[in-house]
């Protein structure tokens, strides 16, 4: 349990501040309305809603990829991603690092980004 509690800090104290690798090309985000929806969408994918556990709420599994996908107009969608890339040891992303990180890529980046390709962003056309 101990090597768990060590692991799960280094990965929940690493992930703040780390930059943002943004991608190029279309679509990028409609702005102005797209970051605050965006931040909303954010919030209840890291958080949850009405009592609803978010996407990316309680642990990851050794290797598991988590999803979100929000539609935003016809043909436009959010993409969300968040996956633990640890193939030994599962840990918990804690709620306000996973809104703040994702944040980041919608705020730094005009057609998304990733974090070190575990905490993805990205506009997209079509349908979720």
């Amino acid at each position: 349990m101990k090597t768990f509690a060590i692991v799960a800090a280094f990965l929940a104290s690493s992930i703040s501040g780390v930059a943002a690798e943004c991608w190029a090309g279309p679509p990028v985000w409609d702005v102005p309305s797209t970051p605050n929806r965006a931040r909303s969408d954010i919030i209840r994918a890291c958080m949850g809603y009405d009592g609803h556990g978010g996407a990316f709420s309680g642990g990851f599994v050794p290797g598991e990829m988590k999803y979100a996908c929000i539609q935003t107009g016809p043909d436009r969608k959010i993409e969300l991603r968040v996956q633990n890339q640890n193939v030994n040891f599962g840990y918990d992303l804690d709620d306000i690092d996973c809104v703040y990180n994702l944040f980041e890529e919608v705020r730094n980046c005009a057609q998304g980004g990733h974090h070190e390709g575990f905490l993805c962003a990205s506009p997209a056309y079509g349908n979720c």
